[in-house]
């Protein structure tokens, strides 16, 4: 089962930029997906379970692509019946 982290990353307006982020997140070792919400500011990123990330391996990527990471939630795993909620 995966695991999911939602991050607040502060100066996301342009969806080109978005994109950047969007791809250098993907790049990291375990992410299996990334979903940006470009008007409230949040990423998704979908994780193998095993994959844990921090701030010290998420903030230099988010700085790189020009915004700031302000906060980082990790969703645990769904390991009820019947699949997601």
């Amino acid at each position: 089962m995966d695991a999911h982290y939602h991050l607040r990353v502060e100066g996301m307006t342009a969806s080109y930029a978005a994109y950047g982020l969007e791809r250098k997140l993907e790049r990291l070792e375990g992410v299996q997906g990334v979903r940006i919400d470009l008007e409230r500011g949040w990423v998704a990123v979908d994780v193998r379970e095993s994959t844990r990330l921090d701030e010290r391996t998420l903030a230099p990527v988010v700085d790189e692509a020009g915004f700031t990471l302000s906060r980082i939630e990790r969703i645990p795993p769904w390991k009820g019946r019947g699949g997601e909620p």
